[in-house]
């Protein structure tokens, strides 16, 4: 029993101290508290197990005092999820614009800067820490919500073997005191059972200061992050997840794009009447994929709708960007009856991914949760 008790003492030591190398030069993409406001989640940390509790996922690590953003994440019928299909549905509502208005408002303190870039990449794409992801066959006892990243597989079984290790020193305290109540006045007993519980208190107490140290050291030393270890490059002309970067040749800049459309009657509008990328109150389509302004015009004499662009690459959108094939077009009727009544070829015909509605027109959404707060359809191309 004492050796059991011991290993797991010395197996702690070595994977807590083996942070330190592991750590020293990397850090994560976190979000600053306010971000994290904006996203229904909450900063917190626990000093001995995983930040996040309950029913509570993980979506990103907070920039202050080694915290993570925890929040409950449900499907669209209430059921709460969690894992690996929590993060994807988070990222669904994401991109999807459903935090986009406060998100909007929210200081940005950290490297996230998710309104004026977009969401933050997924974290099954691309390289680095997205290649570490595997999904276990078993969930690791008092640790559930690991996900499927090497980061929190480690961290969940750091915490797990904390746990093991204050429940064995508990149970060999229990051992040595049931042997010290027996012992009937035999000495050489009696000795054996002070043995086994101050062994097992000096173990206990020997894990506890290891963990201490090294969290006032520095708390990320136990809240392993490798988000944004070093990487290989991706080949030149791709993006981490194989598709092509537009080039100059690929997009088209906004006067350009316009008179493409205006030549097919599609007029582009602006609360503000104006195309500043860099202001939200405008509509410009610099750096707009051809290939979108392509699709828009198919949508058009396909479906014999008329509509206007009223979002193209402009600040103040979650997912809207340069280079992405996403546009805002008028919630028009005669659109609306398209969305509601061709829903299964709308990929195939139109090569739209998803379309997002606001709450009168929500029969009009395709692979979309979020609910526009205001009138118009937010369409994301696959080209």
């Amino acid at each position: 029993m004492r050796s059991i008790h011991s290993s797991f003492t010395l197996f702690f030591l070595v994977f807590s101290f083996g942070f330190l190398v592991l750590t020293s030069d990397v850090q994560a993409e976190v979000f600053s508290p306010d971000e994290c406001k904006a996203v229904l989640g909450t900063c917190k940390r626990s000093i001995f197990w995983s930040n996040c509790s309950g029913e509570e996922t993980e979506v990103a690590k907070c920039n202050v005092n080694a915290e993570s953003c925890c929040k409950i994440i449900k499907d669209a019928g209430g059921t709460v999820l969690s894992g690996a299909s929590a993060l994807t549905q988070f990222q669904r509502d994401l991109d999807g614009g459903y935090y986009t208005a406060a998100l909007e408002t929210a200081p940005v303190k950290s490297g996230a800067g998710m309104v004026a870039s977009g969401p933050p990449p997924s974290s099954t794409s691309g390289t680095g820490a997205g290649n570490f992801n595997y999904t276990l066959l078993e969930k690791i006892p008092g640790q559930e919500s690991a996900t499927g990243s090497l980061p929190g597989y480690l961290q969940a079984i750091l915490n797990a073997t904390m746990m093991i290790i204050v429940l064995s020193a508990v149970f060999m305290i229990s051992v040595g005191g049931f042997l010290y109540l027996t012992s009937a006045g035999n000495t050489s007993r009696a000795g054996q059972a002070k043995n086994i519980i101050t062994d097992a208190i000096f173990g206990l107490i020997l894990a506890l200061v290891a963990y201490l140290v090294l969290y006032i050291i520095n708390p990320d030393l136990i809240t392993l992050r490798l988000d944004s270890l070093s990487t290989t490059s991706a080949p030149s002309g791709t993006s981490p997840t194989g598709a092509p970067i537009p080039t100059s040749e690929d997009v088209y800049a906004h006067a350009d794009a316009v008179a493409v459309l205006s030549a097919k009657g599609i007029n582009v509008t602006s609360s503000g009447s104006c195309s500043d990328p860099k202001r939200k109150e405008c509509t410009s389509l610099d750096g707009i994929p051809k290939s979108t302004i392509a699709n828009v015009i198919a949508l058009k004499e396909k479906s014999g709708c008329s509509f206007n662009i009223t979002g193209g690459t402009e600040t103040g959108h979650a997912t809207h960007g340069a280079g992405r094939s996403i546009v805002d077009v008028s919630e028009a009727p005669c659109l609306e009856n398209v969305f509601r009544n061709q829903k299964p070829s709308l990929g195939s015909q139109y090569n739209i991914q998803s379309i997002c509605a606001d709450s009168t027109s929500r029969e009009a959404a395709y692979g979309c949760s979020y609910v526009e707060p205001q009138p118009h359809f937010h369409i994301q191309f696959t080209t």
